[in-house]
């Protein structure tokens, strides 16, 4: 049981002195005033009682309104805050009902959609603000990505990726079609000479031991030939198990003048990237990466794809130079 508030008895003990005060004051003052009309009689004791049991039962009546009062505004507000309270917890289990729905019917494993949720809730209030913003930042940059995804529309990334392209080849399931332009891929600092390209090329590697059919064409660049660096990099490719052919450009057909570099994986997914228009520097600038899943616009690179394979010429029978 909980001690009474001190202070609460004090102000207690105070009114019922008060009461008291107001009572005893009346009441003399009702004894005074019959005496002077009737005095040495009965009424004076009658008046002096019934006046101060007014003035008693009256301070009790407006103590007990002005109770009723106070009750009434602390129940309307704690009314009001309950319904708050119940409002918003029937919105939130509202929210969080529809939010199973929409998993429930997500293509998304159910798992992978509560790790990262439970993730961000691992991120509590005390880690250091700028743990806090990056918190953020990664998660609105992956909201963004799904978003794009889920509505068809493409995802850029502002030069050159370093994840999507490893994880895609990691998770290909029956093939990987790429067009190589050498003003990309192939030179004194080539892409595929880079750590991402080594890695990149390692990955392809285990997809082929997977089953995956990996194929790629390298279209020669007449302006700048390297046929060292190109017959160093295809016969490796070869040796990995990769399907090579090379495009000279007077075999190029004439539906495909403006190439870019670009990677179809499983026939669903259009890898493209767009380097500098200038290039100052020997190794290639990639302006932009984008991720295209749009079913036109991939079938147009399939096709594409399918026309430069059939005009390009096996490894062994290309002049590289």
């Amino acid at each position: 049981m909980t001690a009474p508030d001190p202070p609460a008895i004090a102000k207690q003990r105070s009114n019922i002195l008060r009461k008291v005060l107001v009572t005893g004051v009346i009441g003399a003052l009702g004894f005074g005033l019959t005496e002077l009309v009737l005095p040495n009689g009965p009424w004076s004791w009658l008046s002096s009682v019934f006046l101060g049991s007014v003035a008693f039962v009256t301070q009790f009546l407006v103590d007990v309104e002005r109770r009723l009062d106070s009750v009434e505004r602390t129940y309307q507000k704690e009314s009001s805050a309950t319904r708050s309270l119940i409002h918003s917890d029937f919105s939130k289990i509202n929210e969080a009902a529809k939010l199973s729905r929409e998993m429930d019917g997500s293509g998304l494993p159910i798992d992978d959609i509560v790790r990262l949720i439970r993730s961000a809730t691992h991120i509590t209030p005390i880690v250091p603000q700028l743990v806090l913003d990056l918190a953020r930042t990664e998660i609105a940059r992956v909201s963004a990505i799904l978003e794009d995804l889920a509505r068809g529309g493409d995802v850029s990334y502002e030069g050159e990726d370093r994840d999507w392209l490893i994880s895609l080849t990691r998770l290909a399931h029956h093939s990987i079609d790429a067009v190589s332009l050498d003003t990309v891929d192939v030179g004194t600092e080539h892409f595929l000479s880079s750590h991402i390209g080594r890695l990149y090329l390692t990955e392809q590697a285990r997809s082929v031991r997977r089953g995956v059919r990996v194929r790629r064409v390298h279209v020669l660049n007449p302006l700048d030939p390297n046929p060292q660096a190109l017959d160093q990099v295809t016969r490796e490719q070869e040796q990995l198990g990769i399907e090579v052919r090379v495009l000279p450009p007077e075999r190029r057909p004439r539906s495909t003048k403006a190439l870019v570099d670009f990677i179809v994986f499983d026939g669903t997914l259009s890898y493209e990237t767009t380097p500098a228009s200038e290039q100052t520097e020997a190794t290639p600038v990639i302006v932009d990466t984008r991720l295209v899943p749009d079913e036109q616009r991939v079938a147009r690179r399939r096709q594409m794809f399918a026309d430069l394979w059939d005009a390009a010429i096996p490894l062994g029978k290309a002049p590289l130079g």
